[in-house]
């Protein structure tokens, strides 16, 4: 019950701050994520192609403007992202059957950017600035010939899944938005992971987050 009375009394006074203060706006925001795992598995020459996915992000933001044509926007996400393996063939070691195995990595990140905008017109922002993920958990999936198995069923290919991802990334953003209706924005953005999401062997899977995002934005006041 305290905690809950602090974050109450915090959020008020920050309702009340914006209120008060015009240079403060308040926002949520949802869109849609396509995402990947870029990079090279270096010397390791049974993992044959990476793929991508769709994902999504959500979400609130706290914006500042500090000039008629600038403004510093801080954001608390949830970002849905990762990508896909597959793997050669190999046989299997009793019936010779060529086997197909691929794995889902999913990285239900909590992110936080901090975007530094600019407006050349009003209804019309740019944006740049770094991108702080963490990460609770890796969400993995295991695939022979298109059936998902358990990880004891493909230990043939348990050695290169995302088991133990950092927990840390770090990324750098660019974007753009447009205000198409009062309150209401459309923005895409480009995050560029800059750390190698494998924590293993760093040299043979160098696997860095790349992400390209579109979606809304509502100013709630």
């Amino acid at each position: 019950m305290k905690k809950f009375s602090l974050l109450f009394f915090a959020f008020s006074s920050i309702i009340l701050f914006a209120q008060e203060n015009k240079s403060w706006t308040f926002g949520a925001k949802a869109g849609i994520n396509f995402a990947t795992l870029q990079g090279s598995y270096d010397e390791v020459e049974w993992v044959e192609k990476l793929e991508g996915m769709t994902g999504f992000h959500l979400g609130g933001w706290a914006n500042y403007a500090f000039h008629e044509r600038f403004a510093l926007q801080i954001e608390a996400l949830g970002s849905y992202q990762g990508g896909d393996i597959q793997y050669t063939g190999i046989p299997h070691p009793l019936t010779g059957e060529i086997l197909h195995p691929e794995a889902e990595m999913r990285l239900p990140y909590i992110v936080v950017p901090v975007m530094l905008q600019y407006k050349p017109v009003p209804q019309l922002y740019i944006e740049a600035g770094p991108q702080l993920n963490l990460l609770p958990k890796v969400v993995t999936k295991a695939f022979l010939n298109g059936q998902e198995v358990e990880d004891d069923q493909a230990a043939g290919i348990i050695t290169n899944r995302l088991k133990n991802a950092q927990s840390v990334d770090f990324g750098l953003n660019l974007g753009a938005g447009y205000e198409f209706f009062d309150k209401w924005t459309l923005y895409g953005r480009y995050t560029h992971g800059m750390i190698t999401v494998d924590k293993r062997e760093e040299k043979q899977r160098d696997l860095k987050n790349r992400v390209i995002a579109f979606g809304i934005s509502y100013r709630v006041f």
